[in-house]
C-alpha cells in the first residue's frame, strides 16, 4: 500500500518528538509513485510548492508554508526548506534534482526547524534516508523505459558481510528526451535531462558498540532549460529572418528558429562518515563528517522570450565541509532523554553570470566569490515521566548559531570595461532558535499536542544588485515563530488514521527580489509576514486489500508591512514616477510567491487480485495546487496581477504492477505507469508581460506601478509513460 500519510516515526537520532508534523515516503511509497527525485518529492505533497528555474531544469525552488528562496541561482543566498542526505545538508539549489539512489524513505517536516536542524529551515525540512547495507548477498536491477525515449536503468548489489563489515554499490544511467524539438539540427532539444551516478556505502560494525557508516557518491547531470514563450510578441521579427510564434494553448512542438543549445552540466561528490558509539544507555556519541563539492555550467537561451536575443551562461564552483558532535542518552527508563551537541559548517564558492545580448554583441559578465561560516551549539530534553502514567511528553530544545558571510563581485561590460571590481560585502550574527513541545497521549492511538518552534533563514549580498549597492543593501537574516496545535489519532485497529494540525506563523525580514530590469534587482525585507493554515491527512482501510488517503493543506497569508527601502526601483527620489516615499508602508503592491491558498492529494492503492505467488496491483494519486503568484511584484495595488501568477493545476498518475515472488526468493515486478495521466497543460514557471513595479504610470491623478498584461512562461512537462520492470534476490 502506499505509504505516503503522516506517520509518528520520527527520523532517527533527529531528537524529535511526536509534536512535529511528518509525513514519511517509505520504499514502496517511492517506488509506486514513482518517485526518483527531488522534483517528484515535490510534485508528489501538497504541503510543498516548488518551480524549477528559468534557466535550467535541475535547479529547483522549494517552498513550504510560505517560505522560500529569494534568488535560488546565487550563492550568497540560502533557502528556506533545508534539504538532507543522510543527515547532511545541501545548501545550493544547483542541479538538487538529482536522482535518489535506493532510498530507505524521505522524511518532510512542515514548519520551522531551527533547534533541531538550524539555520535555513524556516519552511521545513526534507530528509533523504538510504538503505543501509545489509551485509547478506543481495541484488536488485531496475529497468524503465518510456515515451521520449526516457529509459532509468539503477542496480543494486549487496556483498555479504565480512568481520563486522558490510558493504553496497549502486549504479545509475537515466536519459530523457526534449519535449521541444529544436530546429538547429546538430544542437540539442529543450527539455533533455541525462544523469550517471555511483554510490558506495560501508558500514562497519565493531567492537565494544562502535558502529562506522561511509558513503562516497558522484552524479553526473546534463540538462537544457525549459523552453520560453511568449505568444504576446506573435507575427514580429526578432530575429533576423524569422517570424516569432508561439503556441498559446500548450508547448511547442519544435522552437520557432533553429537556437544554438549546449548542454548544462552538473557534478557533484558527496562523502559522509558517521561514526555512533553507545557507550551505556546513558550515553551515545555520534560523530558526522561530510565534505561535498559541486562543479555547473549552466547555458540557456531565451529565444526571444523578452522581445530581443538574449542567451546566459552561469558557472558554478561549490565545496562544502561540516562537522557535527552529538551526545544522546536517556535516565530512568527512557523517562527522561537528552540530545546535546555542536557543529560546524563552512562553504566557499564561486559563481560567474554571463548576460549576453546575442545580437548587439554585448554581454556582462558578474563574477562573485562568497565563504559562509556556522558554528553552533544545541541541546533537547523529552521528559515522560511514569508518574503521570507516561501519558504527557514535554520537550524543550534550544540552538545558538554564529554566522558570517563574506561576499566580493566584480562586474564587466563586453569582457573589458569594468564597472565594478572586487566590491566585498560582509554579515555576521548570531541567533537563538527555542522550542517547547508539549504532547498529552487521550486515549489509546490518540494524542494532541501543541508546540512553539523557531527558526531563521541567513543573510547574505545580493549577487544581481544594482551597480553600486552589492555591499549597501544586503539581506538581513529572516527569523520565524510558529504556534502549533495538532491532533494524532488511529481508529478500527489502526485501519484509520486521522492527523488534523492548524499553525500560525509570524515572519519578521521575509526575503524577496524585485527586478529592476533584464539582469538588476533590488533586496526588499519584508518586515512583517503571518501566514496561518491548516492540514487533514485521513488514511483509511476498509478491507484488507484496499487503502485510500487524502490530504489537504490550507494557507492564508498576508504581508503586513513592507516598508519603501532607499535607492531601490520603488524609492521617488531614485525612480521617476515613483509615488511611494522611504519608509512608507506599501504592502500592497507586494505578494507571497508559491503560497496556494489551496492543495490538496488524493490517493488509492488496491490489490485487484491475488494467486499463489502473484499480486496485480493498482495505483492511483491526484495532487491538486490552487493559482499561486510566480514572484513578490504583484499584490492587490499592482495592475495585472493576476498573469504574474501560476495558473491552478491538478495532476493524475498511476500504476499498475504486476508482482511475482518464486520458491527461490526471486522477486519480479511489471509495472505500466504514466505521470500526468490527463495531459494537464500548465505554464511552470509563469511570467508576466509588463514593467510590473520597475516602471509607473503617471497618466492619471494617481500614479500606479506600470502592473502586467499578459501571462507567458514555460509549459511544463507534458503526459510521459512507460514500463518499469524490477528484479530482486
Amino acid at each position: 500500500p502506499d505509504s505516503a500519510a503522516p506517520s509518528t516515526l520520527t527520523p532517527s537520532g533527529s531528537g524529535l518528538v511526536a509534536a512535529d508534523s511528518v509525513t514519511v515516503l517509505d520504499s514502496s511509497a517511492l517506488e509506486v509513485r514513482r518517485i526518483t527525485g527531488l522534483d517528484t518529492v515535490a510534485e508528489a505533497l501538497p504541503e510543498i510548492s516548488y518551480t524549477p528555474a528559468l534557466n535550467s531544469l535541475t535547479t529547483l525552488s522549494l517552498y513550504m508554508r510560505g517560505a522560500g528562496p529569494a534568488a535560488p541561482g546565487q550563492i550568497t543566498l540560502d533557502g528556506a526548506v533545508g534539504v538532507y542526505q543522510d543527515g547532511f545538508y545541501i545548501p545550493r539549489a544547483q542541479a538538487n534534482t538529482f536522482d535518489l539512489l535506493d532510498l530507505d524513505r524521505v522524511d518532510v517536516l512542515a514548519g520551522p526547524q531551527g533547534a533541531t536542524y538550524g539555520r535555513d529551515t524556516t519552511g521545513g525540512v526534507i530528509n533523504l534516508v538510504s538503505k543501509a547495507p545489509s551485509g547478506t548477498l543481495g541484488f536488485s536491477q531496475d529497468v524503465d523505459f518510456g515515451n521520449r525515449n526516457s529509459y532509468r536503468v539503477l542496480s543494486s548489489f549487496d556483498a555479504p558481510g565480512w568481520r563486522g563489515l558490510a558493504a553496497k554499490v549502486i549504479l545509475l544511467a537515466s536519459g530523457v528526451d526534449g519535449y521541444v524539438n529544436n530546429e538547429y539540427v546538430n544542437s540539442h532539444d529543450y527539455g533533455t535531462e541525462k544523469q550517471r551516478a555511483a554510490r558506495l556505502q560501508l558500514r562497519w560494525n565493531g567492537p565494544a558498540d562502535l558502529r562506522a557508516d561511509y558513503f562516497i557518491e558522484r552524479s553526473g547531470l546534463d540538462s537544457t532549460p525549459e523552453y520560453l514563450s511568449n505568444p504576446t510578441q506573435n507575427g514580429e521579427e526578432l530575429y533576423i529572418g524569422y517570424t516569432y510564434y508561439a503556441d498559446p494553448t500548450g508547448p511547442m512542438h519544435t522552437t520557432y528558429r533553429p537556437v544554438f543549445l549546449p548542454l548544462s552540466t552538473a557534478n557533484h561528490t558527496m562523502q559522509g562518515l558517521t561514526l555512533t558509539w553507545s557507550a551505556w544507555s546513558a550515553l551515545t556519541i555520534h560523530s558526522r563528517t561530510g565534505y561535498r563539492t559541486l562543479d555547473a555550467d549552466e547555458q540557456m537561451d531565451t529565444a526571444e522570450f523578452y522581445g530581443e536575443p538574449f542567451g546566459s551562461v552561469d558557472q558554478y564552483q561549490q565545496h562544502q565541509f561540516s562537522q557535527d558532535l552529538q551526545l544522546s542518552g536517556n535516565f530512568f527508563g527512557h523517562q527522561l532523554d537528552y540530545v546535546a551537541g555542536g557543529s560546524y559548517f563552512r562553504e566557499k564558492g564561486h559563481h560567474s553570470a554571463d548576460a549576453i545580448l546575442l545580437t548587439a554583441g554585448e554581454s556582462e559578465l558578474r563574477a562573485v566569490s562568497a565563504e559562509s561560516r556556522s558554528q553552533s551549539v544545541y541541546a533537547r530534553l523529552h521528559w515522560q515521566p511514569e508518574l503521570l502514567g507516561r501519558r504527557v511528553e514535554v520537550s524543550v530544545a534550544g540552538r545558538y548559531t554564529r554566522d558570517s558571510k563574506d561576499a566580493e563581485r566584480s562586474v564587466l561590460l563586453n569582457g573589458t570595461d569594468a564597472l565594478e571590481t572586487g566590491v566585498r560585502s560582509h554579515l555576521s550574527y548570531g541567533r537563538s532558535t527555542p522550542e517547547f513541545d508539549l504532547v498529552y497521549h487521550l486515549a489509546g492511538d490518540v494524542s494532541a499536542y501543541a508546540k512553539v518552534a523557531t527558526g531563521y533563514q541567513a543573510g547574505g549580498a545580493l549577487e544581481s544588485a544594482t551597480i553600486g549597492e552589492f555591499a549597501t543593501l544586503p539581506f538581513r537574516p529572516e527569523s520565524d515563530t510558529t504556534y502549533e496545535v495538532g491532533l494524532r489519532s488511529a481508529f478500527l485497529d489502526r485501519r484509520l488514521r486521522l492527523d488534523v494540525a492548524a499553525f500560525d506563523s509570524h515572519r519578521k525580514d521575509a526575503q524577496y527580489t524585485i527586478p529592476v530590469d533584464l539582469i538588476d534587482q533590488d533586496a526588499y525585507d519584508f518586515q512583517r509576514v503571518t501566514v496561518k493554515g491548516a492540514s487533514l491527512d485521513v488514511r483509511i482501510t476498509p478491507i484488507r486489500d484496499l487503502t485510500l488517503s487524502a490530504s489537504a493543506v490550507y494557507l492564508d497569508w498576508r504581508i503586513n508591512r513592507a516598508d519603501v527601502i532607499a535607492d531601490t526601483v520603488l524609492d521617488s527620489s531614485s525612480q521617476s514616477g515613483s509615488p511611494y516615499g522611504v519608509g512608507q508602508n506599501i504592502s500592497e503592491v507586494f505578494a507571497l510567491p508559491y503560497t496556494p491558498k489551496y492543495s490538496g492529494s488524493l490517493a488509492g492503492d488496491y490489490a485487484l487480485w491475488h494467486t499463489y505467488g502473484s499480486d496485480l496491483l493498482l495505483h492511483l494519486d491526484y495532487v491538486y495546487r490552487a493559482r499561486m503568484f510566480a514572484d513578490a511584484a504583484a499584490g492587490p495595488a499592482v495592475p495585472g496581477a493576476k498573469f504574474d501568477t501560476q495558473p491552478a493545476y491538478g495532476l493524475l498518475s498511476g500504476r499498475v504492477t504486476l508482482a511475482r515472488e518464486t520458491d527461490w526468493a526471486h522477486r519480479v515486478k511489471f509495472s505500466l505507469w504514466a505521470r500526468n495521466l490527463l495531459d494537464r497543460k500548465y505554464y511552470q514557471p509563469a511570467s508576466p508581460i509588463g514593467a510590473g513595479l520597475s516602471g509607473f504610470d503617471t497618466s492619471g491623478s494617481v500614479a500606479t506601478p506600470s502592473g502586467y498584461t499578459a501571462r507567458a512562461g514555460a509549459w511544463a512537462e507534458p503526459r510521459t509513460y512507460g514500463i518499469a520492470i524490477r528484479y530482486e534476490y
